[in-house]
């Protein structure tokens, strides 16, 4: 079961009218951020008179429809963007999309926000702060942020993967709660952003580390391609949630790949690997785990 922080929820007295606009962004190559997103979804659906719009990064076609709902509304908008870690960072698809919003809406309302994040047991990283800066950076106010552990994304083939099982109800009730307890805030006269320094909860040694990455370009492992079982199908370019593969006439991957590996989990024909392999890249997982000793623990931050 998945331990979880204490979530604040203010009394009704604390709320005026809550924003009845939502949107959930999320990318989600292996499903669990999927899952949040869904847990968000349920809290955000069960309020009253709530108008919501979810996407997912996948859909590219759906993009610009957000990104002018966003703009234009005429009312308070609150948007949940999730994404998974990898590397410590929030994924490429998240990132370009925050990029993508409208630096101040049309409309007279605020624009609020809610980044989240899952993450495999290993580490958490920075990926809250990541998005929370990004987010800020393009007008909108922090309300909120939280991150839930889950089971790791590159463990697929093996029996006992880190977070088997995650997320879990337990996961799903503290969700919801917060998200009740961000629409009840949003409106109160006592509402301040959060302090963005507070999502640095790693030790400040990892910190340095991970902004480090952060500013520079992202690394990845190369991936192999078998030419002699490649069919040249092109699942792996059609299901590649950050649109980096081209068929020429065998897979190529582009600067966009962050490394979620979907292209060897669904190749029909095992014909894509990555060097070194994923089994090995499973071991380096295990010892960093070890290393960073970080609590699988699901982690709510909104201001008091």
């Amino acid at each position: 079961m998945v331990t979880c922080a204490r979530v604040y929820i203010p009394s009704p007295k604390e709320s005026d009218t809550m924003p009845t606009r939502f949107v959930i962004v999320y990318s989600s190559p292996a499903g669990s951020t999927r899952k949040v997103a869904e847990a968000v979804e349920r809290a955000l659906k069960a309020l009253p008179e709530t108008e919501l719009l979810t996407l997912d990064l996948c859909h590219a076609d759906e993009r610009a429809a957000t990104l002018n709902l966003i703009e234009q509304t005429t009312e308070d908008i609150c948007l949940f963007v999730g994404s998974p870690v990898y590397r410590d960072l929030a994924v490429t698809p998240v990132m370009e999309f925050i990029q993508t919003l409208p630096a101040t809406k049309k409309g007279p309302g605020k624009c609020f926000a809610v980044p989240f994040a899952t993450w495999g047991h290993v580490c958490s990283g920075i990926a809250l702060w990541e998005m929370a800066t990004a987010l800020r950076e393009r007008g909108c106010l922090v309300a909120g942020a939280f991150k839930v552990p889950c089971v790791h994304s590159m463990m697929w083939r093996t029996q006992e993967p880190l977070g088997h099982g995650q997320p879990d109800e337990g996961a799903d009730e503290a969700v919801a709660d917060f998200v009740r307890s961000i629409c009840n805030g949003l409106k109160s006269p006592a509402f301040h952003p959060v302090d963005l320094d507070t999502l640095l909860d790693q030790p400040p040694e990892w910190v340095a580390e991970m902004r480090e990455k952060f500013a520079a370009p992202r690394q990845k492992f190369p991936k192999r391609v078998d030419e002699k079982k490649c069919t040249q199908c092109g699942i792996c370019r059609d299901e590649c949630p950050a649109a980096a593969i081209e068929l020429n006439p065998y897979p190529e991957f582009g600067e966009s790949c962050f490394d979620c590996h979907t292209c060897v989990r669904i190749c029909p024909e095992e014909a894509i690997d990555s060097d070194p392999p994923v089994a090995a890249i499973c071991e380096l997982i295990r010892k960093r785990k070890v290393l960073m000793n970080e609590k699988p623990q699901a982690k709510f931050f909104m201001s008091r």
